[in-house]
């Protein structure tokens, strides 16, 4: 019995652990920024060499979001790039680019697999590149973006994370998912970067050495949790990995319940699948007394928010049976929890419209758990989300004008 209230005790302080990081890190982020603690903005770094990139696309079964996006890569202020498209499963007899540096790729046999598209990208170079940085097909990339990620290298990053913002915000759900993404991208990437740690990455809107990316080696067949494996070998190789706030790269958000729910049960699902990476990463660190890989690890095992909220219901409803008093610090932390959202999204620079899709966290939350009960499903098919949002960047950019 001992044994056992000894291992609650543990398992209640990695579940505070995840409560009260945001509050913590979102008071330190304030204090820095009320101190006038600031870095030196990236685009005033020396430049002394011109990166070579490929911009990697990766389209399967839908067409509609390749010119919008090319389009935009070819807008770049940094010209030395050269775009490389990945038709898989696609028609493109009706698409094509007078620009040269635009390469057009249709596989004979269909992939169905992202990363399978992006060997044969990188099989298919036209030169050998400095850096590679991969899009979804449905992405838009701001003009800026790879003269930002250029500074960032000239500096002497290798690995560097651009910043996703929604694309449309045209429904409550495409909101409430932008204030979701605000929010994690502050967990995960901007508050780490602002105290000098790694950040973690996206499948998508990284930036790296094409050297580093051929010496990781993945396990055939994989689907889901493609970033998840991508960080947890490039944290180890390319460390650290920054976050460029400025580096944007527009991204569709979810328009209704049921792609949210869909969305969410693959990345549930890829989740757990791949928490081992986040033991192998924490272990790698205590191994070479990196602070930063021991807490990249132990960012990749906290589990999505509801889950996080859900552990901590159960951890109250333990304690009323083996020590009531504890209810009142979980109490406590979980209303510290929510106060972090606001103040998170207030840091971030979140509009108006954005925040106040915050207040339907309960909607949100009711679909998350959908989402959980989906999981079974997950296992057997790959939830392919749907995307609608056929615009330019031009559009896409008019529109975060226009936010309050």
């Amino acid at each position: 019995m001992q044994i056992l209230l000894i291992l609650f005790y543990i398992v209640q302080a990695i579940v505070a652990f995840w409560l009260l990081q945001p509050i913590i890190l979102v008071i330190i982020c304030y204090i820095k920024k009320g101190l006038g603690i600031k870095a030196k903005p990236i685009l005033d770094t020396p430049i002394t060499k011109e990166y070579d990139f490929a911009a990697i696309v990766t389209a399967h079964q839908d067409t509609r979001f390749i010119k919008p996006l090319v389009n935009s890569l070819i807008q770049q202020t940094h010209k030395k790039i050269t775009i490389y498209v990945v038709a898989d499963d696609c028609d493109i007899t009706d698409i094509s680019f007078t620009d040269e540096r635009v390469v057009m790729l249709r596989p004979e046999v269909p992939f169905h697999s992202k990363i399978k598209s992006i060997q044969h990208a990188l099989e298919s170079f036209i030169r050998e590149h400095d850096n590679m940085v991969i899009f979804d097909s449905d992405n838009l990339v701001h003009p800026q973006y790879f003269e930002i990620v250029n500074a960032a290298h000239n500096k002497g990053y290798r690995a560097v994370q651009g910043n996703i913002v929604a694309k449309n915000l045209d429904t409550i759900y495409a909101r409430m998912d932008e204030a979701g993404q605000i929010v994690k991208t502050f967990h995960d990437k901007l508050s780490r970067q602002e105290l000098g740690f790694s950040s973690t990455i996206f499948g998508l809107g990284l930036s790296i050495f094409v050297d580093d990316y051929n010496n990781i080696a993945y396990e055939k067949g994989i689907t889901g949790g493609f970033d998840k494996k991508l960080q947890a070998a490039i944290v180890k190789k390319a460390r650290p990995i920054a976050f460029l706030k400025e580096a944007i790269i527009y991204d569709e958000k979810i328009p209704d319940g049921q792609q949210l729910q869909k969305q969410r049960t693959r990345w549930i699902h890829a989740h757990f699948k791949n928490m081992g990476l986040g033991v192998d990463v924490m272990l790698d660190g205590f191994k070479r007394f990196s602070l930063d890989l021991i807490y990249y690890g132990f960012v990749l095992l906290i589990p999505p928010v509801f889950l996080v909220m859900l552990s901590v219901f159960l951890m109250m409803l333990i304690n009323l049976f083996v020590n009531p008093i504890m209810v009142v610090y979980w109490i406590l932390g979980l209303v510290s929890f929510i106060l972090s959202f606001p103040l998170i999204l207030k840091f971030s620079g979140a509009s108006k419209t954005v925040m106040k899709a915050a207040y339907t966290l309960p909607v949100f939350m009711y679909w998350q758990i959908m989402a959980l009960l989906g999981l079974s499903k997950a296992k057997k098919d790959f939830l392919k989300t749907e995307h609608h949002a056929v615009l330019s960047v031009e559009e896409v950019m008019e529109l975060h004008k226009g936010l309050k």
